[in-house]
């Protein structure tokens, strides 16, 4: 329990920062598991828009991918946590105590957009 990948990526599929640190709670409650992540607003890009989330459960013939907002079968015969066209729009100004805009470390984004 509690396994997380988090990385900044620069484009499609092309990393630029990963191993970053996740603060993650899992509470299983009979067959009942429930978990919360604290997403640092550092770790999203400027003005996002767009968002997802991802489970991957169990192993073998028995591993389920799950996500938020699925892909649509017919377009996607295998799991791609990167198909960006599944997305869904979020407003994290509905969410966040305070000016988001404000928050963003914009200089490692830039940075990260010159890595190719």
């Amino acid at each position: 329990h509690g396994q997380h990948l988090i990385l900044m990526l620069s484009d499609y599929r092309k990393p630029f920062k990963d191993g970053l640190d996740l603060q993650f709670e899992a509470k299983v409650d009979g067959d009942r598991w429930q978990g919360r992540a604290w997403v640092p607003l550092e770790y999203l890009p400027p003005g996002v828009q767009y968002a997802n989330a991802y489970a991957i459960h169990g192993s073998g013939d028995d591993r389920q991918y799950q996500a938020a907002y699925p892909a649509d079968p017919s377009r996607c015969q295998q799991p791609d946590f990167h198909r960006l066209e599944f997305f869904k729009e979020i407003d994290l100004k509905s969410i966040v105590p305070y000016d988001v805009d404000q928050t963003f470390e914009e200089v490692e984004w830039r940075q990260g957009k010159d890595i190719h």
